[in-house]
C-alpha cells in the first residue's frame, strides 16, 4: 500500500492534502462540508436578518 494508509501526524491534523482530496476520501470530503457548512450559516443568518428588516419596514 503506499503512503496514504500511513496515519497522520500531529502537525498535518485538520489539513486535506492534493491526494486525499484526488481520492476523495472522507476526511476530505468532511472537512470541505465544515466549511461549506459554516458558509450557509451565515448566509442564512443575512437573510434572516433582511427577511426582519423588510418585515419591520413594512409591517408584515
Amino acid at each position: 500500500m503506499g503512503d496514504e494508509c500511513l496515519p497522520e501526524s500531529s502537525s498535518s491534523k485538520g489539513k486535506v492534502s492534493k491526494l486525499h482530496k484526488r481520492k476523495h476520501q472522507i476526511t476530505a470530503l468532511f472537512m470541505d462540508m465544515k466549511h461549506k457548512e459554516s458558509e450557509l450559516a451565515e448566509r442564512r443568518s443575512k437573510g434572516l436578518l433582511t427577511k426582519a428588516e423588510t418585515q419591520a419596514k413594512y409591517g408584515w
